[in-house]
């Protein structure tokens, strides 16, 4: 694209080969903090902002949760509770 500035970057499904450099948080369509693509969303900041939660607060839940940031894709999934056989949309994380 003519006078593009930037860059793309494809996440390819179950690669797992960016999840050493990721630095990365989300929040996915339902407000769960999400610390990596292949966990699950640990903390729902939607709820906690209808319950009228303080900037203080929701600061302090996010650094809480980046603390809790695995190392990589596949110890998050051998972590997730629910079943890892079916892996969530990208849509509904956002993606």
């Amino acid at each position: 694209i003519p006078g593009f500035q930037g860059s793309v970057g494809v996440i390819a499904g179950f690669s797992r080969t960016f999840c050493g450099a990721c630095n990365r948080i989300r929040i996915n369509a339902r407000g769960m903090i999400q610390n990596c693509l292949y966990g699950e969303g640990l903390v729902n900041l939607k709820t906690q902002m209808l319950k009228g939660a303080s900037d203080t607060a929701l600061k302090e839940t996010i650094a809480a949760v980046v603390d809790k940031k695995y190392r990589d894709g596949w110890i998050a999934e051998r972590k997730r509770t629910r079943s890892t056989a079916f892996a969530e949309s990208m849509s509904a994380i956002g993606g």
